[in-house]
């Protein structure tokens, strides 16, 4: 079922929680038919330059937060296999709207612009939040809508299903934390009873399609003892988090601190 978010997007941008998303930005929208869907694209910035933007589009101050860094939010429609800008917003109040022929002049023609300068790809989240980052339009979703343009006009459009598998360790942080300190061999490291010492190994993991971890690297090496017992637990965890978007294999890189120090080795020498 297809998921209109024109009125939840103004339930929550023009609210204080909303400003907590921080960098997770704010989207322009896309009118087909009857509906309304949010994109992870922003057409209209294609047509300036850096010399050539207006500081806003509104004549009131500037409204930049870190949820929308452009000031502003545009609609657009797609019609007759066409893309139009219909209107721009500001991103504190749906009620101040830019004066498109101010910016647009003879372009401006029957309350809409013809985008004919944006050639790229648009594209539509649906569904789910399966996966948040918090960054920009990296989100993802349960489906996408792709839709590809060249000057205007729409070239083709693609529907994909993305999905994820879960893993334990990287949804719960006491399940990982667990694992790794009840899987290291204490017994090396008798030098842990000094409670002053306190080791810490960062490493960055792969994992495979099949959620097995194939890569495990050292971010700073200083203690060779240390570095090779936490690759090698690492190296055990059972299984990790996938992600397909649009169809790929998405390989990602995760940073795990593991800490070797006397109050872990009490905790989970018990537990081997």
């Amino acid at each position: 079922m297809k998921t209109i978010l024109k009125h939840l997007f103004f339930t929550f941008l023009f609210t204080k929680s909303n400003f907590l998303l921080a960098t997770a930005q704010t989207p322009d929208y896309l009118i087909v038919g009857k509906d309304t869907f949010a994109i992870f694209s922003n057409p209209l910035e294609d047509f300036y330059t850096h010399e050539t933007r207006p500081n806003s589009f509104f004549d009131e101050k500037p409204c930049y937060s870190t949820a929308c860094w452009r000031d502003y939010v545009a609609f657009w429609k797609l019609e007759n296999q066409k893309l139009y800008l219909v209107k721009i917003v500001s991103c504190c109040s749906e009620n101040v709207v830019a004066d498109l022929k101010k910016f647009f002049g003879e372009k401006y023609t029957n309350n809409q612009v013809f985008a004919d300068w944006f050639t790229g790809n648009i594209i539509s989240p649906q569904g789910e939040l399966i996966y948040y980052v918090h960054m920009g339009y990296s989100s993802v979703y349960e489906k996408e809508t792709e839709y590809v343009f060249e000057k205007g006009v729409l070239k083709s459009q693609k529907e994909f299903k993305n999905f994820i598998s879960k893993s334990i360790y990287t949804e719960n942080s006491d399940s990982l934390q667990n694992f790794i300190y009840s899987h290291i061999n204490w017994d090396l490291f008798p030098e842990l009873e000094n409670e002053k010492l306190n080791i810490k190994v960062f490493a960055t993991i792969n994992s495979s399609e099949n959620g097995k971890i194939d890569s495990v690297k050292i971010m700073r090496e200083e203690n060779e003892k240390y570095e090779k017992e936490a690759i090698r637990v690492l190296k055990l965890i059972p299984s990790w988090e996938v992600l397909y978007l649009r169809g790929k294999f998405i390989p990602r890189k995760w940073t795990i601190p593991v800490i070797f120090n006397k109050e872990n080795k009490e905790k989970y020498r018990k537990k081997r």
